[in-house]
């Protein structure tokens, strides 16, 4: 998934040097490691992000169990206190499909 973000001219300046700093293989790499460093940081960040993603469907119970640092029946209570409906797998093969997908996509 490609994504285009305009960012400040000394933050992009900084962005291109990265991969000269031998830390990065590339800017890409260097973003991923940014969000999961501030995801770890701000737990509400990370919570609210995880509950759009089950809520949209983009992600299944396990998986939101996983980024919420939960059990699989704590992540079912975590929504349940929070009235957000907790889904049954997948209705049609076209969601399971679309399911796998995304899952590739969020491991990649």
């Amino acid at each position: 998934m490609d994504t285009c973000i305009n960012l400040p001219e000394d933050i992009a300046s900084e962005l291109r040097l990265i991969r000269k700093t031998g830390l990065y293989k590339d800017e890409a790499e260097f973003i991923k490691d940014a969000i999961n460093t501030l995801l770890s940081a701000r737990k509400d960040v990370r919570e609210s992000l995880a509950i759009e993603l089950y809520k949209d469907g983009e992600v299944s119970l396990g998986r939101f169990a996983e980024l919420m640092n939960l059990s699989y029946e704590g992540a079912k209570e975590f929504l349940i206190s929070r009235k957000i409906k907790i889904r049954r797998g997948s209705k049609t093969a076209e969601e399971m499909a679309r399911g796998a997908k995304r899952l590739l996509e969020l491991t990649g």
